[in-house]
């Protein structure tokens, strides 16, 4: 009976291990999964404009309510969209009534200079990264604040409930 050497063992484990992680990859890639949270869905049942709009408000509005207690009296903060876009300007008209003057972030720090010439700080930014859908009244919001340095992401969880769109959770902390 002929011995198989170690070095062939070798090479047919390591070749096992490889065609196993491949076809798991390949598979992660290309199937739809029986535990995703999300679902499937027909470009014409994908959310609007004004759905995608209604929702970044919604989270904008409630992370700043969560947040207007420790923002100075007059600083100005900022709002922007996935890595560095400015939100559409009707959302901004939108977002004029909240408790804190509110800015695009690409403003920067030419136009509030004043604002924080006179309290000494700058105020944060809002920032939506990106909605994933978890169904067609449902979705998970990504946003993230940035103040003074440090970042805090958070996930937050939409609802459609009568065509208005509502933070119901905020699953992640």
């Amino acid at each position: 009976m002929k011995r198989i050497s170690g070095q062939w063992l070798l090479f047919a484990a390591v070749g096992a291990a490889l065609g196993v992680g491949l076809t798991l990859w390949f598979w992660s890639k290309t199937s739809q999964h029986f535990l995703s949270p999300y679902v499937r869905v027909s470009p014409d049942q994908a959310f609007t404009r004004e759905d995608r709009l209604s929702m970044m408000e919604a989270v904008y509005r409630h992370m700043f309510q969560a947040a207007s207690s420790s923002i100075p009296t007059g600083v100005t903060c900022f709002l922007g969209v996935a890595n560095s876009d400015d939100p559409p300007p009707e959302l901004m008209e939108r977002l004029r009534n909240l408790p804190r003057p509110v800015e695009p972030v690409s403003s920067g720090l030419e136009r509030v200079a004043p604002a924080a010439k006179k309290t000494g700080k700058l105020g944060p930014s809002f920032i939506v990264r990106n909605a994933q859908m978890v169904s067609t009244n449902e979705a998970q919001v990504t946003a993230l604040i940035q103040q003074e340095g440090q970042t805090k992401k958070q996930i937050f969880a939409v609802r459609r409930d009568n065509s208005a769109w509502t933070v119901t959770e905020q699953p992640n902390p």
